[in-house]
């Protein structure tokens, strides 16, 4: 049974469809732009699809729960709510989000502070921390799992920049939904169709072939240091010379 890693991705993906149908949507920030939203839950290191699920419209949203516990969960501002925040860690479930400025039941004093470059401000409200960064602009947080504190990290170049705990784990972790949609175009499996259940039954395929591919090159992993993999069988040994010489005077006796 395959347990996931502590930190996950929550995010949405887009598939092309101009078709008509009801709960098609457009996103101007996408490259296809409009189509069909899936929910995707991934993991943050290697962006295996773990669950998904289609938008069906405003109205039709399922309200299920993972029953899944222990896990940091890293969600863009779009699905942030004060309330999930505050049922989740009840769950040993900890999020770090992106927040909008106009969300209701945010702190003023954060969201209407003017800060300078480097400047970081935070406010706490039981285990639910606030926090405001300036950088080229501003960047507010709402996180369960970290204490605001500036740390120091290395971007891919090379380079020291100073910047926030919340920030930082953010931009490590949320890269996951990216990661699965880089891995899917390598071998790209949508074809034109006016049916729309063909063309998310390609893609949910998809979706599994990749994850089934990160799984067996963990396990091959885990299988290299020494881990007993039951999966693989071993080689068959050559039959020793002398077991051979036996077995064909065997074979004679009984053709005599």
């Amino acid at each position: 049974m395959y347990s996931p890693q502590e930190a996950l991705s929550l995010d949405e993906s887009l598939l092309l469809f101009r078709g008509r149908l009801k709960f098609r949507v457009y996103i101007k920030n996408k490259k296809s732009k409009c189509g069909i939203k899936f929910y995707e839950l991934c993991s943050s290191s290697d962006g295996s699809v773990l669950n998904v699920d289609i938008y069906k419209g405003k109205n039709n949203s399922d309200d299920a729960r993972e029953s899944s516990t222990g896990h940091y969960l890293y969600i863009d501002n779009f699905y942030t709510n004060l309330q999930l925040l505050e049922c989740l860690p009840e769950r040993k479930t900890h999020t770090t989000e992106t927040l909008r400025s106009n969300r209701k039941r945010n702190p003023k004093e954060i969201t209407e502070a003017k800060l300078r470059a480097g400047e970081h401000v935070w406010r706490r409200c039981g285990n639910t921390y606030v926090s405001k960064w300036g950088d080229k602009r501003e960047v507010l947080a709402i996180t369960t799992g970290y204490q605001p504190k500036l740390i120091e990290t290395t971007n891919k170049y090379g380079q020291n920049k100073v910047k926030p705990i919340e920030v930082a784990g953010y931009n490590d972790n949320m890269s996951g939904i990216d990661r699965a949609d880089q891995m899917i175009s390598y071998y790209s499996c949508p074809r034109k169709s006016i049916r729309w259940n063909k063309k998310a039954f390609r893609l949910i395929k998809k979706m599994a072939e990749s994850t089934s591919l990160m799984f067996q090159i963990k396990r091959r992993k885990k299988s290299k240091k020494g881990k007993v993999n039951i999966f693989l069988k071993p080689y068959p040994q050559p039959t020793p010379l002398n077991e051979r010489e036996n077995t064909t005077n065997d074979a004679a006796s009984v053709l005599q």
